[in-house]
């Protein structure tokens, strides 16, 4: 059979369509798949769903197999319906993180390579992102995985290569071990089976022990007023505080809520809202860095 009527056979057969019960919950969505679907939209009912269904209905004759249907549940996956309307350049960090793995997922490929997904990203979306990758799982495709987020390596990986060696100079990557395993190995710094200590001390988590009242007395303490800023379509408010020397202020919250923002008026790099309050001048340099850029490549 010559190849070009082996693919006119192939374009006879009738199609497959699957939908897993799991994640297909229209009284959640807005029926997306329904909306974007191009069969539907010339008129045919190729996709059968509404409020009121328990789970999608696919025509299997009418399907052609284009696959948007499957990228609005990526995008469901990712947290991204909220900001189709919006620019590159408007989205924050973990925005266009996000953005970038969605990218990536919508691809048609065998082998799909993800370099840090988790970074930028909150704890709810690193979990999320972990979801849209295993969704990816497929007996014909491979997916590899850098990552250095423990939590997410133990929620995400099959197999875990570690990788030791001197920056610059030399890197050896170990054989595949389970994942519990391999990340005590590189916890440890040891690979058992190779008899190999690659690092002299084990890594070991430790709680920092808080500062007494004497200390917190001696410390210099900086105060921030009341401030808001509006960006678009965007507002933070932001409640009087301090913070002092010789301590670590985390700002906790999720993508896109205004922990970016927030730094940048401490630091100055971005004027607040008029109406707010002044912000002391600070005795010390100020450094803050967020350098991010994002350059999807496929194959």
């Amino acid at each position: 059979m010559s190849k070009r009527k082996g693919m006119e056979e192939t374009d006879k057969l009738t199609r497959i369509a699957i939908v897993n019960a799991d994640k297909c919950k229209p009284k959640r969505c807005r029926q997306e798949c329904k909306k974007s679907c191009p069969v539907v939209r010339m008129g045919k009912l190729c996709i059968e769903v509404s409020p009121i269904s328990k789970i999608a209905s696919i025509s299997e004759e009418l399907c052609i197999g284009c696959g948007i249907c499957v990228k609005d549940e990526i995008c469901e996956l990712l947290d991204l319906k909220h900001i189709k309307d919006r620019e590159i350049q408007a989205l924050s960090g973990g925005e266009l993180q996000r953005f970038a793995c969605a990218m990536v997922c919508i691809q048609d490929g065998d082998i799909f390579m993800f370099d840090e997904p988790s970074s930028y990203l909150d704890v709810k979306q690193r979990l999320n992102a972990a979801k849209t990758i295993r969704s990816l799982l497929h007996p014909s495709k491979f997916i590899i995985v850098v990552e250095h987020d423990l939590s997410v390596l133990d929620y995400l990986s099959d197999f875990i290569c570690c990788l030791y060696g001197v920056p610059g100079a030399y890197g050896v990557v170990t054989m595949p071990f389970s994942v519990r395993e391999g990340i005590n190995i590189f916890l440890d710094g040891f690979v058992p089976t190779e008899n190999l200590r690659f690092r002299d001390e084990s890594l070991v988590f430790k709680v920092a022990e808080s500062a007494n009242e004497e200390e917190v007395k001696r410390m210099n303490h900086y105060t921030y007023p009341a401030m808001s800023k509006t960006m678009g379509s965007f507002q933070l408010n932001v409640v009087q505080g301090q913070f002092s020397d010789s301590e670590i202020l985390v700002l906790l919250g999720e993508n896109g809520t205004g922990k970016t923002t927030f730094i940048r008026m401490l630091a100055g790099n971005l004027q607040p809202d008029s109406g707010s309050g002044d912000l002391p001048p600070f005795t010390h340099q100020l450094q803050t860095t967020k350098n991010q850029s994002q350059v999807p490549r496929f194959g």
